[in-house]
């Protein structure tokens, strides 16, 4: 299991060098930094570029859960969520942009089909969730998005792992 946390990792930290081919250039009008409010979880996200095909994200969410542990230790259904902020961040790497340029499809404020690794921290349980996440992200109208990415990880939480899907599901502004 520690080999393929490595070799995904390895993966991650070397596809940006493909990144800085001068064959393709991504949309030098759109901004350097693009930040965006998503209306289905209330999440505020910050996303730039610091090479072509690569980006950074990172965000501030609230995330709603309805189990809570009781004396046993076994989580019960309670209708009214628990609300945890959480922190998360991302680096990801846009696989398309020359196909979907080629075929007059958008790729400013980094529209297009990613791979991405995502982290995230939530307070105050202290639990931790990382993971591999192929997605796509899409900007539309003026200041419109969407973005819909899911893939295996895992989290830990008081000394245990487990392993559960990570997703990211937006739908929202683009603030600037």
């Amino acid at each position: 299991m520690k080999q393929i946390y490595i070799l995904i990792l390895g993966i991650m930290l070397i596809l940006p060098l493909r990144a800085q081919d001068a064959a393709y250039r991504m949309d030098r009008d759109a901004p350097a930094v693009i930040a965006r409010f998503s209306l289905i979880t209330p999440k505020l996200v910050v996303e730039f570029a610091p090479v072509d095909h690569f980006t950074f994200t990172t965000g501030l969410w609230i995330n709603p859960s309805f189990w809570r542990p009781n004396q046993f230790g076994d989580n019960e259904f309670h209708p009214r969520p628990t609300l945890n902020p959480r922190i998360t961040m991302e680096p990801r790497y846009f696989i398309n942009l020359e196909t979907r340029t080629r075929n007059g499809n958008r790729t400013d404020y980094y529209s297009g089909w990613y791979v991405g690794l995502p982290f995230a921290m939530e307070f105050p349980d202290q639990k931790y969730s990382m993971g591999l996440l192929m997605g796509f992200q899409c900007a539309f109208g003026e200041n419109w998005y969407w973005n819909v990415g899911i893939g295996p990880g895992c989290s830990y939480k008081e000394a245990s792992f487990r392993m559960r899907p990570v997703f990211d599901v937006g739908f929202g502004w683009i603030l600037n």
